[in-house]
């Protein structure tokens, strides 16, 4: 009896390892809602998933102003230029108050981080519309993406397609959201969930513009909110417990 129960666990170690690929999907754009309030718990928030009514508890970047998590729950991979000065949002870091004290920041066009931390699930918000009101004419047709890459043959480089990526295409789960309305000033988050994200996993975030132009989009801050364990780590862990239950009935 024993023995086959170590088979079981060998099988569900195995279906763990196999299930290493996160999956990305778009929830929702919140649109000249809160977004600039993200860090004041009293104002509610249609997209929060822990249900504390700030956006980025677990881990957030607010781009030249401050980033909370780092190293802990995520690590900066690279980014285009990053540019401050914009209209004022909450602030981000040690004076997390929630008043709006701190201006806008922004990233151009992609923002590629790996999460160092298992979840369950890990919903990533995305800030738009946070330019300047001369910009605004030219802040249209914005959506984002968010792509996990992979390293499938061991070789240390992510992402690969074709004859490079020997052991397959090496772009992972991937979701596009909605395209957003013209700029008016009120913020706007766009949110994404990836599912069964284990440590090391690697993500690119990206601002796109949808009428053709070659100008880069940017990127406001960012936030994540975690729940939860991978539901593959949950099965072992049961298993572990039923052998541990055997041994001590022997």
């Amino acid at each position: 009896m024993e023995r086959k129960l170590f088979f079981v666990i060998a099988t569900v170690l195995c279906v763990a390892v196999a299930a290493q690929a996160s999956v990305v999907t778009f929830v929702g754009n919140e649109v000249d809602g809160t977004a600039a309030e993200w860090r004041t718990s009293g104002t509610a928030k249609p997209y929060d998933l822990d249900g504390d009514n700030i956006y980025g508890t677990t881990a957030g970047v607010h781009w030249t102003v401050a980033s909370t998590g780092e190293g802990p729950f995520w690590s900066y991979i690279s980014a285009g230029g990053q540019y401050g000065g914009f209209p004022a949002i909450d602030s981000l870091g040690a004076d997390d108050d929630g008043v709006t004290d701190a201006p806008g920041g922004i990233a151009l066009s992609q923002f590629a981080f790996t999460i160092n931390q298992d979840a369950a699930t890990v919903r990533v918000g995305l800030m738009h519309d946070i330019l300047a009101e001369v910009e605004w004419a030219a802040d249209f047709g914005f959506s984002a993406s968010l792509t996990e890459l992979l390293d499938l043959d061991g070789d240390g480089i992510y992402g690969e397609t074709g004859v490079d990526a020997e052991a397959g295409d090496e772009i992972g789960s991937s979701a596009t959201s909605d395209i957003l309305a013209a700029a008016n000033g009120i913020q706007d988050m766009i949110f994404f969930d990836i599912d069964n994200v284990y440590a090391g996993s690697l993500f690119v975030l990206e601002g796109i513009y949808n009428d053709g132009r070659t100008q880069n989009a940017y990127m406001g801050p960012v936030s994540w909110d975690a729940v939860g364990v991978p539901e593959p780590a949950t099965l072992v862990l049961l298993g572990m417990g039923g052998l541990a239950c055997l041994r001590r009935k022997k």
